[in-house]
């Protein structure tokens, strides 16, 4: 990703540090009501997992884990692993957003929330939140991250 005056205003507008803070924070918390702590390398799967239309609007309707999930539309994991690292930089800046407010601690690899300050959000925001809280959940019930790096296709 590019430096913050060189983006073009949408990109910048869409993936500004706070927005998708709040969406990690949303994908940790979702992990930890299954878990303890999210592992670390776990979190860059969040961003491109939410802003992907296709997971995106399919993710609120499914009962299913998230493998048997992605094993049923392997057409979302095409471009997966390059979209990881197109949101790396992205992922960075969301989670130094969080860590300047002390709303996230990485302990040993693990990364913890405090609780965010409660905010009034309209509900195309609401949607984004809990569909990363979701993912957060699924993330939770899909074993270790070698599994999930797997289940993903994606080569460490």
């Amino acid at each position: 990703m590019e430096d913050w005056n060189k983006r073009a205003p949408e990109i910048a507008y869409l993936y500004n540090p706070a927005f998708c803070g709040k969406i990690l924070h949303s994908a940790i918390k979702g992990y930890q009501s299954k878990k303890t702590a999210m592992p670390f390398p776990l979190i860059y799967f969040v961003l491109p997992l939410v802003f992907k239309p296709q997971i995106f609007d399919d993710i609120t309707y499914t009962r299913k884990s998230f493998s048997s999930w992605f094993q049923n539309k392997p057409e979302l994991l095409n471009d997966f692993a390059e979209r990881i690292i197109d949101f790396k930089q992205i992922t960075k800046e969301g989670l130094l957003f969080l860590s300047k407010l002390g709303l996230v601690k990485i302990i040993k690899g693990e990364l913890f929330i405090l609780e965010f300050p409660s905010q009034k959000l309209d509900n195309e925001l609401k949607q984004y939140f809990s569909k990363s809280e979701k993912i957060g959940n699924f993330l939770a019930k899909s074993g270790d991250a070698y599994n999930v790096f797997i289940t993903m296709g994606v080569n460490i």
